[in-house]
């Protein structure tokens, strides 16, 4: 990976004021459930949202995600 990118991650994850959704598969291949909660903590700001999908693997959310953007995106920028 990216040399210091941990830190670096952390780092904007603590620091940020930028609304944030992370998706994430229970089966994730590249990121654990825990990985993933782990960082969602890590974040400030309230304007946030974790949303994790049952037997979901890192790809196939794409196929599923597509109304919780939308709906996140709704809320945060009264796309309505």
């Amino acid at each position: 990976m990216f040399r210091d990118s941990e830190d670096r991650f952390k780092t904007f994850y603590k620091n940020t004021n930028i609304p944030i959704m992370m998706i994430s598969g229970s089966q994730d291949e590249l990121f654990s459930p825990e990985k993933i909660e782990e960082s969602y903590n890590l974040i400030k700001n309230n304007k946030k949202k974790l949303i994790s999908l049952k037997d979901k693997t890192h790809t196939s959310i794409i196929w599923i995600s597509g109304s919780h953007i939308n709906s996140w995106l709704e809320d945060h920028f009264q796309t309505k």
